[in-house]
């Protein structure tokens, strides 16, 4: 194999690995360790240490010796066959790590074919791509074997077998299977697979992966999480995210655009800290490094039987922890120890979650979450804070005040939401969609739509929800805010310096001002939106302290 895992959870190349050190299977169902190899005979490469490998590893090839006599089926005992499969088309991805990308990923089309009950005779396989491929059954009767495929090919099957192939495996191989749909995209489900499978059907929550022609139009909602792959001979292709709760206008275009009905998932999680920053081309969630990961479950109870429970597997590294889950709602907090920034899996009841991926704080991102910037409408103040955070409530108070306005949205491409009002419960929610596309020049709301935000929130008759799925929701209650008139704040000169030397500490600068320019009022108000470094936490607890002592700065502020 050409790509292993090192100690901290990345992938890299045999070429990058240094002999001696530890490494470990990429594949998600075998993570066994692995070992580099390299002489002058052999290309470098990574194999498995005598013992570690899983046959159910689709890179583990054991030597003849290990794998030993393989049982041979007559026609008179089809009873003992086990099932075999039919062909089945896939989809696979580069795996280089998306740090390491240069443009976009790529793709390819493969077709499986099935593992064989014996190593007896030859068959071959059209698929699609010049010559029909000759296979040894010795080979499939180890794990089935997956090959490049033709994305225009009408069709796939075996065009020729050996007298010596079992005739139940024959038939499964000669029965033709079609090709991709040539009038209308082509779903993939997302997994933790190398192969992604053609999709049969689809559920709310769920990833996949859409395939069509180059030169049949198709526009992406802009409510669907999406991010483009690289073209392929023609055809394109882009993997999508459903929302979790029911949207009739998505399932409408799924419907038109795929002929899929979408099911609604019994079981449902939610990925509540920390919040998400991106999804990349291989479905992961990316989030900011942090020692802790909560996540949410959900799963209604069952009428057939009293009591269920199910299994919830986290790991990250070379560590791993299970809890048992029951029905209805509940808070799993996955904490480690580990200085890694690898990724952490979870499997649920043997289902596996999407992948969720940490990255240490990166300036080229610009935007991490959801992050509304603020202006003063009476002086220079600015004051930017992101929708989890707690800092926020105040500052969408000043506007329903009139006392500020928000200046800019900026989200994190391909991640979508909603800002909603309504009078009372009665009327039905009105909504302004909140999403960035992929291919945006600028990763903020446009100015219109701002505007209008800032309207409804200054009218406090409406009740208020802003809604960005993981990357977190604000709500403000209905109610007439009457503008307070601004007080003239002074601050001891000793207290000025502390909140001056506090901010400097957080770095903690206002926009397109200087900190020291400004006035009492708007230093406090700055020190409140700043976000606390956790060596900086008793100093903030005194700095309190000593602002509510101050007289008059606790209205108004």
């Amino acid at each position: 194999m050409d790509y292993a895992m090192n100690g901290r959870g990345k992938v890299i190349t045999a070429w990058e690995a240094v002999s001696g050190l530890y490494y470990r299977c990429p594949e998600p169902s075998c993570r066994a360790e692995v070992f580099l190899k390299q002489g002058k005979k052999n290309v470098r490469h990574f194999a498995h240490r005598p013992g570690q490998g899983r046959p159910e590893c689709e890179l583990y090839h054991p030597s003849n010796y290990m794998a030993g006599p393989i049982a041979r089926y007559s026609s008179a005992a089809d009873d003992d066959i086990p099932p075999i499969l039919p062909l089945s088309l896939s989809i696979e991805l580069d795996p280089t790590p998306e740090s390491r990308l240069k443009g976009k990923r790529e793709w390819k089309l493969a077709l499986t074919v099935p593992k064989a009950p014996d190593t007896h005779g030859s068959i071959r396989i059209d698929c699609g791509i010049g010559t029909p491929r000759l296979i040894a059954l010795s080979k499939l009767a180890l794990n089935p074997q997956t090959y490049p495929a033709s994305l225009t090919a009408e069709d796939f099957g075996a065009m020729w077998t050996s007298p010596e192939v079992h005739p139940k495996y024959k038939a499964a191989i000669e029965h033709r299977i079609a090709g991709l749909d040539q009038t209308r995209p082509n779903l993939f489900a997302n997994g933790k697979q190398k192969q992604k499978p053609l999709a049969k059907a689809l559920t709310w929550g769920g990833t996949y992966y859409l395939v069509w022609r180059k030169s049949m139009p198709i526009d992406i909602p802009a409510a669907l999480a999406s991010v483009e792959l690289a073209e392929c001979d023609g055809w394109l292709c882009s993997i999508i995210t459903l929302p979790n709760d029911e949207d009739s206008d998505i399932r409408q275009w799924m419907e038109a655009v795929c002929d899929l009905a979408i099911a609604s998932s019994r079981r449902q999680w939610s990925l509540v800290y920390p919040p998400v920053v991106d999804i990349d081309s291989l479905g992961r969630l990316i989030v900011e490094s942090n020692r802790q990961v909560l996540v949410a479950t959900f799963a209604p109870p069952r009428q057939d039987c009293e009591e269920e429970q199910g299994q919830f597997v986290a790991s990250i590294g070379r560590s791993t922890a299970s809890l048992p889950t029951g029905p209805g709602r509940q808070f799993l907090a996955i904490e480690h120890d580990t200085r890694t920034d690898g990724a952490v899996e979870i499997v649920w009841d043997g289902l596996a979650l999407p992948e969720i991926s940490q990255i240490g704080p990166q300036p080229s991102l610009g935007t991490v979450g959801a992050a509304f910037a603020f202006r003063s409408r009476s002086g220079p103040e600015r004051y930017r804070c992101f929708l989890h955070q707690a800092q926020i409530e105040p500052l969408f108070v000043g506007v329903r005040r009139s006392e500020l306005d928000i200046s800019a949205v900026a989200l994190p491409t391909g991640c979508g939401g909603a800002f909603k009002w309504r009078k009372t419960i009665a009327d039905p929610w009105q909504s302004i969609p909140l999403s960035i596309e992929r291919d945006a020049a600028r990763r903020e709301i446009d100015d219109q739509t701002v505007q209008r935000i800032n309207l409804v929130l200054r009218d406090g008759s409406f009740e208020v929800l802003v809604s960005l799925g993981p990357l977190g929701s604000r709500y403000l209650a209905a109610r007439e805010y009457r503008p307070v008139a601004a007080q003239d704040v002074r601050l001891p000169q000793a207290v000025r310096e502390r909140l001056l030397w506090f901010c400097v500490a957080a770095q903690s600068h206002p926009r397109d001002v200087q900190l020291k320019s400004l006035t009492d009022r708007a230093l406090v108000r700055h020190y409140k939106s700043a976000i606390t470094p956790s060596f900086l936490i008793a100093h903030r607890r005194h700095l309190d302290d000593l602002i509510r002592a101050t007289s008059g700065l606790s209205e108004g502020l």
